[in-house]
């Protein structure tokens, strides 16, 4: 591992500007967000190298490729290594680490919030960080519709019940 520190929101925000510059269809604040999700993938040198491929790229149409996989993470002879997240970065229910999940619940039919995997994680290549075993997505499906049904709002004799009982 690099002893190189991550990405700092200073830097990131220089970076932004340059990166805005360059590809004046990208939005500096979501330019400097999807940094932020990338930070932890890799050290900051790397993480800026990666922005700025990513930016060159005609078809990456917004800065959302920032933290995902892809060819802007290769190096000229290898690609970048990526420390394999631990069970408390990765998600229970969509097997992500904890930026990326937070992405995934930003989108209207997702609905799940972050929740640790715990001490056990699924399976991660040292290599490229992608993860080697998923969670069968009829249980992802079946548990976030499960979690989504939770947050209906009660009904009235619901509260009543439950108010009686505390």
């Amino acid at each position: 591992m690099s002893s190189w520190p991550h990405i700092t929101h200073r830097q990131a925000t220089a970076l932004a500007a340059f990166l805005h510059e360059l590809r004046g269809d990208w939005d500096t604040a979501g330019i400097v967000a999807q940094i932020g999700y990338a930070r932890d993938l890799a050290p900051g040198p790397d993480v800026a190298i990666a922005a700025i491929r990513a930016a060159m790229s005609a078809t990456n149409r917004t800065p959302g490729v920032i933290p995902l996989q892809g060819e802007h993470w290769r190096t000229a002879s290898s690609v970048v290594t990526r420390r394999p997240l631990e069970a408390h970065e990765r998600c229970a229910i969509c097997n992500q680490g904890q930026a990326r999940c937070e992405q995934l619940a930003a989108l209207p039919d997702d609905g799940h919030a972050f929740t640790p995997a715990g001490p056990r994680s699924a399976a991660v290549d040292e290599t490229t960080g992608e993860v080697l075993h998923t969670r069968d997505p009829g249980e992802v499906l079946a548990q976030v519709r499960a979690e989504l049904a939770a947050r209906k709002p009660a009904t009235t004799t619901e509260k009543e019940l439950h108010h009686a009982q505390h």
